[in-house]
């Protein structure tokens, strides 16, 4: 049994259902991409000889079936059907929760999956190619009867499709006596009921042929049977160049020894080109299609297949993500300055929500993502006039300078993230913009899927995310939510104004309504006048941006606007939760504006500046990835960013157009960790705090998760609970601590 999880055209994404009730909770959810040009279910024959079956009893297992193209598919292009299995992955990971999937490919289904996983290798965990062919010189008769001395490809597709009929021709060419070799053998076996049963199912899918789509047909017979650009590092999709060795997870490749469609030798211009480390070859008797439904398949085939995906099927345990620098976590002392996250605020700070407390003194005292060598974009404007002194409110000059986290658990349960960011924001509008990432999925590149599909994101400030459309952050950072505050002097009144926004940044763009298509999700914003033009004080201006309304639009057609914030929203919109965001800006960082240098003694005692609190639900935290933050000061219509960002690497010039700025193209990681360092146990025993103590509490902790399935008591790390796991634990207990 199986349910229809998602459609695009013909084709369908198949999830099937479990037939019992054992755990495969911590193992990734494996993908079969089945070949273009066959009907899905080869792997799934007939009972006992099913490859879905045989893996649905370890994993949860999902199923791409490509459909069967119609007329107007003819243009199909190759890029399409990639973005096709990159829909079916972010899908899986959107369902189950799992950071990657172990991928499986069957014959051209084999060569898409490569290629898929060559250029987003973070979402495979393990790659499985079954008589998939890589080197096309390799080919066999197939890279005869296709050699463009006498085979034009493109006189072939300008008469549309390859009709299925078309496709089966080239297979009996290869094999003239194969239709007449199976009339014997079926002659021969024909009285076996188990024979005869296995006979009429082959030969009813062998004959359920589909057309093949004739733009995809197009680039995959001139680009890789004919030129072999894929081993050759030449052939391009979806805009990028396609390296194998890009390949770092786990690969399998399984070869059939008699094979005419995929010889040996086509298959292993996988193994040869990956750049894994844990890479293994698994040949089985049979031919192409034998080597999946034959008789021995069960026996030879799924087992391995099975014990070898077992090994591999865990993830890395969550922690830290590593290498990436951190946000100071902890209270300062000494000669740091003393800071409360919004402390200098009434009716904030230590007194309601909780002082800087519990640091790690191995956590590196700040993380500096900016060089203030860049003068003009520091002080501003000599000219600029300054009708006001510089204070709490007043700055002429923008930067940052470090950044501190805590998250401190109220009374009522919530859980609250505060991010102090040390710096001054100029008040002439610029733009701080911060974007999290505190759940899987989200858009690495802004405005876009990770496709190239481009996406329709919340306008909101005039079209911020539609400005910033094209922004690309680092490899291992999906921006999920984004806010930016703001200060500046209103054209008319004089008044300053203290500004911020904030929207919810998904997969696949905003919600929308699946009938009506009417917007879902909204764009939040909160402020106003704090200071009329001399410094004097605004009755009642916010000096605490608490997004706490009133407006929260209705839905019903247009875009949707509100002064609450917009994640939580969405969920009830007749009853908005006020102070989900709160933010505070303090300018008074005078001396720090001025300096020219990235001095870290200096730029540890700032202690002004951006103040954020934010509850966590409404962040989207998925309750156990790090909480990472990438930040940067842009121009007021955010079209210009400064050398003013977070992370490693920022350099003393402006980094330009912002919609074009590529920080995977910059040396070191341009975003920051603001989770607490996790404490590691001092060895695989070691499995309950207080960590680094072997005690009864680990003895507790580990009978829980064997009992209860577990993976975390997986000591040997095969996959799978069994005696072997309780004598690693004894062993690693009773051998203690160093």
């Amino acid at each position: 049994p199986k349910d229809t999880i998602q459609s695009e055209g013909t084709a369908r994404l198949y999830r099937f259902r479990r037939p019992d009730t054992r755990s495969v909770a911590g193992r990734r959810p494996v993908l079969i991409v089945p070949s273009l040009i066959n009907r899905w279910y080869v792997v799934d024959l007939r009972s006992g000889f099913s490859l879905v079956e045989a893996f649905n009893q370890h994993f949860d297992t999902w199923v791409l079936d490509w459909g069967v193209p119609e007329d107007e598919d003819r243009y199909l292009t190759w890029d399409r059907l990639l973005k096709k299995i990159g829909r079916a992955v972010r899908r899986i990971q959107r369902e189950t929760g799992a950071e990657d999937v172990t991928l499986f490919g069957y014959c051209m289904g084999a060569t898409l999956s490569g290629i898929y996983t060559a250029l987003f290798p973070e979402t495979v965990g393990a790659f499985v190619s079954l008589a998939g062919p890589f080197d096309f010189s390799e080919g066999g008769m197939l890279a005869t009867l296709t050699d463009p001395r006498w085979f034009d490809v493109d006189a072939i597709v300008s008469a549309g499709n390859l009709p299925a009929m078309q496709m089966q021709s080239g297979f009996t060419a290869i094999r003239p006596t194969m239709v007449a070799q199976k009339a014997m053998n079926f002659v021969t076996r024909g009285h076996d009921g188990a024979s005869r049963d296995a006979f009429e199912a082959l030969e009813t899918w062998s004959h359920d042929n589909t057309p093949f789509p004739a733009a995809a047909y197009q680039t995959y017979i001139s680009e890789l049977y004919q030129q072999n650009k894929l081993v050759k590092g030449e052939h391009y999709a979806l805009g990028r160049r396609v390296d194998l060795s890009e390949i770092r997870c786990p690969v399998l490749s399984i070869v059939a020894d008699r094979d005419t469609i995929c010889p040996a030798k086509a298959a292993d211009g996988l193994i040869d080109n990956v750049g894994s480390g844990d890479t293994s070859i698994l040949t089985v008797p049979g031919g192409h299609i034998g080597a999946v439904v034959g008789h021995r398949a069960s026996k030879l085939l799924y087992p391995a297949v099975i014990e070898w995906m077992a090994t591999r099927a865990t993830p890395p345990p969550p922690g830290p993500t590593p290498n990436v620098p951190r946000a100071f976590y902890g209270v300062y002392s000494g000669n740091d300055a003393q800071v409360d996250l919004l402390g200098s605020l009434a009716g904030y700070g230590a007194a309601n929500a909780g002082s800087l407390t519990g640091g790690d003194a191995g956590v590196p005292a700040v993380s500096l993502g900016i060089d203030n060598s860049n003068i003009a974009g520091v002080t501003g404007s000599p000219s600029q006039a300054t009708p006001v002194s510089p204070d709490s409110n007043w700055a002429y000059g923008s930067e940052l300078d470090n950044v501190r986290a805590q998250i401190v658990t109220t009374e009522g349960g919530e859980n609250l993230l505060y991010v102090f960011i040390g710096g001054n924001m100029e008040v002439n509008f610029n733009k701080l913009s911060l974007f999290f990432d505190a759940q899987p999925g989200g858009q690495q590149t802004v405005g876009f899927n990770d496709m190239g599909d481009e996406l329709t994101n919340i306008n909101i400030s005039f079209g911020a995310l539609q400005t910033m459309a094209g922004l690309k952050f680092d490899d291992g950072f999906e921006a999920d939510y984004w806010f930016n505050v703001n200060n500046g002097v209103d054209g008319g009144s004089g008044n300053l104004i203290n500004f911020a926004d904030a929207a919810v940044l998904r997969t696949e763009g905003a919600l929308v309504d699946p009938f009506t298509l009417f917007p879902l999700d909204y764009g939040a914003f909160f402020g106003g006048d704090i200071e009329d033009g001399v410094g004097n004080p605004i009755p009642g201006g916010p000096e605490i941006l608490d997004f706490s309304g009133p407006r929260a639009d209705v839905p019903g057609g247009g875009e949707l606007y509100t002064e609450y914030a917009p994640r939580l929203l969405v969920n009830d919109p007749m009853n908005p939760i006020p102070g989900l965001l709160l933010v505070a800006i303090d300018n008074s960082n005078v001396a720090g504006v001025t300096e020219t240098t990235a001095s870290e003694p200096i730029v540890r005692q700032v202690s002004t500046g951006i103040e954020v609190c934010i509850d966590l639900d409404e962040l989207g935290w998925d309750g156990s990835q790090d909480i990472l933050m990438a930040g940067f000061i842009t121009s007021g219509g955010f079209d210009f960013m400064s050398n003013q960002i977070f992370g490693e690497s920022a350099g003393t010039d402006n980094l330009g157009t912002t919609n074009v700025v590529d920080f995977s193209a910059i040396p070191g990681l341009q975003y920051i960790n603001l989770s607490a360092p996790v404490e590691e146990g001092c060895n695989a025993a070691d499995l309950a705090e207080p960590f680094g103590i072997l005690d009864l509490a680990d003895i507790s902790a580990f009978v829980t998760a064997f009992t209860t399935g577990d993976l975390a008591a997986d000591l040997d790390g095969n996959g799978i609970l069994d005696l072997s796991d309780i004598t690693a634990f004894v062993s690693a207990f009773t051998g203690g601590c160093p």
